[in-house]
């Protein structure tokens, strides 16, 4: 049973975690999982994370809350939780945008 306080909205855009290029699948008000092609992050690893859409930057902070392997990938891809520490307002209302009308196809 998911006990998460905010719904998830899922992605698919690029995204850089520490300068390491991946894949942000989805999004929440408080946090984000991201897809990274390059070695792990340990858990309880403070991170920046940096992505653009539709023309704004995001660069946000974050604690890695869970790692794993991608169970479905032939690659050798991790699977990062990240637990956002104050995301701006800005951060805030683009889930919002997702939330109010329904995940956008740019998004997914």
């Amino acid at each position: 049973m998911d006990q998460r306080k905010h719904p998830r909205f899922k992605t698919k855009m690029a995204v850089e975690v520490n300068d390491r290029q991946g894949l942000l699948e989805n999004v929440s008000k408080e946090g984000v999982r991201v897809k990274l092609m390059a070695n792990s992050i340990p858990k309880n690893t403070n991170v920046n994370v940096a992505f653009k859409v539709n023309g704004y930057s995001f660069k946000l902070k974050g604690i890695v809350r869970w790692c794993r392997r991608d169970k479905f990938s032939f690659q050798d891809c991790k699977e990062l939780g990240l637990l956002l520490e104050e995301p701006p307002d800005h951060y805030h209302q683009f889930v919002e945008t997702l939330s109010s009308e329904g995940v956008p196809a740019a998004f997914v």
